[in-house]
């Protein structure tokens, strides 16, 4: 009830279709490291300096989506 004594009307949790919602595709190292050709300790090296972008799962788990991927490669990023 509000103050005035007038009940409060009870919204719908809203939604969204399935079709709206996107789910981004994530890959392990050894996945990102056979699709640029490197090898997989280039792959998380470049992940810890923070070059490549990365979610960490836990303590051990490291996951790059495709994304940031893309996005790394149009920047064009050298390789030291």
């Amino acid at each position: 009830k509000r103050g005035d004594g007038k009940m409060l009307e009870e919204k719908e949790p809203t939604v969204e279709p399935q079709s709206s919602i996107r789910m981004e595709k994530y890959m392990t190292a050894d996945e990102v490291a056979e699709r640029l050709s490197l090898a997989k300790r280039t792959v998380l090296d470049l992940a810890l300096s923070g070059a490549l972008p990365c979610i960490r799962i836990g303590k051990k788990v490291i996951r790059f989506s495709e994304s940031d991927l893309v996005r790394f490669l149009k920047q064009g990023r050298e390789i030291e």
